[in-house]
């Protein structure tokens, strides 16, 4: 199939959408405030669907936008971006975590890091964990590896089954594998069959469906900016203050986490594009924001095995929990920026470099 096929519109290239990045803050924020225990945060658990639903918009709408272009994805440039990016990151603070374990913890705690550093370095802590193939294996401080590893493995079989489908069978049946694949999952999330949801997101599934249907002109309607406004405001509200979950959803909906993931694409659709000048816009790609944004992933790493530290030393130093509280957040954005400044954003320029000097040999 000729690459022109896959769109119907003239949709100029995505590129680097700052405002992304602040909604990447305030997801990544939900998750800490959920896991530091604190009283703002206890819905946090939906900035995971929100990365989930964002990644599948994102890797998808980069693939469609170098098949369109060049009538190929190169695969291995892909792995090799995303190795660069997520495993540099992930190993440092595995090594800090495994030197933890060497040196402090008992010895019942040590054979639980050990087994918690091995799921995670070989990105299967959500197979472990969540069906239980390791008896006993309950994690401490690296539980929250579960869903870098459903991205991984996502990163790892996706290209390729994209690359397939819209070469050899068609955008058309693209579309129709993926509603369905996400018809079963939201059904097997109602009444629970299997323990699919932690291998395949119902989010990441979703996010992929919009970007191939918004690339090929099926999405002609732009998100208005009161929606955008509205959608960002009941996100936030949600995953950051005390809001007690609605009956009539929990009556319908074993796992109302598809309308989180419905309004983050919504989200997701009206900053990709809104006018630089909408308030959200502004706001969430503000310095500030985008800043967080960029830690995101580092912070997502570290602020787990650093608040269990930090609540293990708060019991020998008898700290307070307010006092616990800010130094577990402090200490986090520190590993989190050492991470970033000195290591990530280096890596990650340095694979630019390689990969543009490679294509240039090519040429």
């Amino acid at each position: 199939m000729s690459s022109q096929n896959i769109s119907t519109t003239l949709l100029p290239k995505l590129g680097y959408v700052p405002a992304l990045d602040g909604l990447r803050a305030i997801a990544v924020t939900m998750v800490m405030f959920l896991h530091a225990h604190f009283f703002l945060g206890h819905n946090g658990a939906i900035g995971v669907d929100i990365f989930f639903t964002l990644s599948g918009f994102l890797i998808t709408t980069l693939l469609l936008e170098e098949f369109h272009k060049k009538g190929t994805i190169d695969i291995l440039s892909f792995y090799f971006r995303r190795t660069l990016r997520l495993f540099p990151a992930l190993y440092l603070m595995l090594i800090v975590v495994l030197i933890y374990a060497l040196t402090t913890t008992n010895s019942e705690d040590k054979t639980s890091l050990f087994k918690e550093i091995t799921a995670s370095a070989l990105y299967i802590n959500n197979v472990v964990y969540g069906i239980g193939w390791w008896k006993g294996y309950d994690p401490i401080a690296l539980g929250h590896t579960w869903s870098l590893a459903v991205e991984e493995q996502f990163y790892l079989v996706w290209p390729c089954i994209l690359f397939l489908m819209v070469n050899y069978c068609g955008v058309k049946w693209l579309k129709f594998a993926l509603i369905i694949l996400f018809l079963f999952l939201f059904v097997n999330a109602q009444f629970h069959f299997y323990p699919i949801d932690i291998v395949v997101s119902e989010g990441l599934v979703l996010g992929c469906l919009v970007a191939v249907l918004r690339f090929s002109g099926n999405l002609p309607i732009k998100i208005p900016p009161f929606i955008l406004i509205i959608s960002l405001l009941l996100l936030t509200a949600y995953g950051i203050f005390p809001i007690p979950k609605l009956e009539i959803i929990s009556t319908y909906f074993s796992n109302p986490n598809v309308i989180i993931e419905v309004l983050s694409l919504i989200a997701i659709l009206g900053i990709v594009d809104a006018s630089p000048d909408t308030l959200p816009i502004k706001i969430f790609g503000s310095n500030f924001f985008v800043y967080i944004g960029k830690l995101s992933y580092a912070l997502y790493l570290w602020h787990k095995p650093v608040f269990v530290g930090f609540q293990k030393l708060s019991l020998v130093y008898h700290w307070t929990p307010s006092l616990t509280f800010v130094l577990k957040f402090i200490a986090t954005f520190l590993f989190a920026i050492l991470s970033w400044e000195l290591m990530e954003k280096n890596i990650v320029q340095w694979g630019r470099n390689f990969l543009k000097k490679r294509q240039a040999a090519k040429v």
